[in-house]
């Protein structure tokens, strides 16, 4: 695990690209620059990945806890040869000690840059991992990407950029578990161009993840809601909607929430059903039910949560003053809302040209992370919220609540004076 030379790095330029990280103290102005080997996975051939993965990309040991750790990871605009170009670039986190994420610096500019995304790894980055063309808004739909981390069944996603969105901050001792035994061993990000860049181009696009040491107090993670779908021609108003069941056991705290969707999205909000069952479709355009009330006529319970339009710069918004917590049992509703008036056939969700999306990204923080994904029900919301990456998902699980159990106690007589409460029953706290 040590650290590559500068000179062993810069023999392989030709397959190689530098991702700098720097020291940032609070006080005196000071900087120690890091060589960090990072891989612009276009060209990058496999075994270049696995030997960066065997490597310790970032070196901590002489910072201290209030010093910041910026990683900067970028792709050379230059590697956009082609319309619709979707380049990769990642980051191995300290293997030093715990890390977290304390706050994300865009360093890109649309148009140029549709779309920047953020995923973490708990292993190794995919050796198939590689720049391709073609996607969102090609014809066909273009090359898939494929997955992003090795021998995993999930790619928790962290950070989403969009539309010139501003860096954010996450509050003091709040962040993303990064490095250590713990965290994330590596960072993945996607850099999505929408038109072919000049070959002599000498500039960058990307992210600057700052990172400090040691655990955080509560550990960030992100719920990520998106639904498969069809949309009727010529109709100013559709909607769809993914609802899910949260059934782990510990309380989340909603920090911020971004939405997406493409050219014909509306509006995209979330709703927490208050009692009872979703209505369905067919139900609510029958009888003209809302969430709420109002003036279209017959209210279910619902509490709206949050909306935004995804036409608007597609940044998280901060929601933390709310106080809005998501709690066990807790049935929660994402509807996109999209205007296909001009549209003569039925449009489809997708990466192809002319396809659309329907996503929520809930930014949330608890004692442990709790990385979430909905890809449920349309109607009832019966489905739970899968778990991508939880440390300690079997203990922190609940049961879904089920309605049609009965709730059962077990009595026991009160110990009389030469006695106490049996050991069975564990603490009963409050009892006197």
């Amino acid at each position: 695990g040590a650290e590559p030379s500068r000179k062993s790095a810069e023999g392989r330029g030709s397959t190689m690209r530098g991702v700098a990280a720097s020291h940032r103290r609070r006080g005196p102005a000071a900087a120690v620059w890091i060589p960090i080997l990072a891989c612009v996975l276009h060209i990058c051939p496999v075994s270049v990945v696995r030997a960066f993965d065997a490597g310790i990309a970032v070196d901590t040991t002489g910072a201290i806890d209030d010093e910041d750790v910026a990683v900067d990871m970028a792709v050379p605009d230059s590697v956009a040869a082609n319309p619709d170009t979707y380049a990769y670039t990642f980051a191995a986190m300290p293997a030093d000690g715990d890390h977290h994420i304390a706050w994300f610096e865009p360093k890109a500019v649309a148009p140029k840059v549709h779309h920047m995304l953020l995923f973490g790894c708990e292993g190794a980055v995919s050796p198939g991992l590689h720049t391709r063309s073609g996607g969102m808004f090609s014809p066909g739909g273009g090359e898939p990407r494929g997955s992003v981390c090795e021998n995993s069944g999930s790619e928790p996603f962290i950070f989403g950029w969009g539309k010139n969105a501003p860096p954010l901050n996450l509050p003091d001792r709040v962040g993303f578990e990064v490095g250590g035994d713990r965290g994330f061993k590596h960072l993945v990000l996607e850099v999505h161009y929408l038109d072919p860049q000049r070959s002599d181009a000498n500039e960058t696009s990307g992210l600057t993840v700052h990172l400090r040491r040691g655990r955080p107090n509560r550990a960030m993670s992100v719920v990520a809601f998106a639904q498969g779908f069809s949309l009727p021609p010529g109709k100013p108003r559709v909607s769809v909607r993914n609802a899910c069941v949260y059934t782990m056991a510990r309380p989340l705290r909603a920090f911020a929430f971004r939405v997406h969707a493409h050219a014909l999205g509306v509006e995209v909000y979330a709703e927490r059903l208050a009692g009872g069952r979703w209505p369905t479709d067919e139900a609510e355009a029958r009888e003209g039910r809302t969430p709420g009330g109002g003036d279209r006529g017959e209210s279910f319970p619902a509490v709206r949560l949050m909306g935004r339009d995804p036409q608007l710069p597609q940044l998280f918004e901060r929601i933390d003053d709310a106080g809005l917590t998501i709690r066990p049992g807790d049935k929660i509703r994402v509807t996109c809302v999209y205007d296909t008036g001009n549209r003569t056939e039925v449009t489809r969700a997708g990466w192809g040209h002319g396809d659309e999306m329907c996503n929520l990204y809930l930014m949330v923080h608890a004692e442990e992370p709790a990385y979430l994904s909905c890809t449920g029900s349309q109607t009832h919301g019966d489905a739970r919220m899968a778990i991508q990456h939880s440390p300690d998902s079997e203990s922190a699980s609940a049961k879904a609540p089920d309605e049609s159990e009965a709730l059962t106690a077990h009595l026991v007589d009160a110990p009389s004076a030469d006695k106490r409460w049996p050991k069975s029953l564990g603490q009963v706290p409050g009892i006197v």
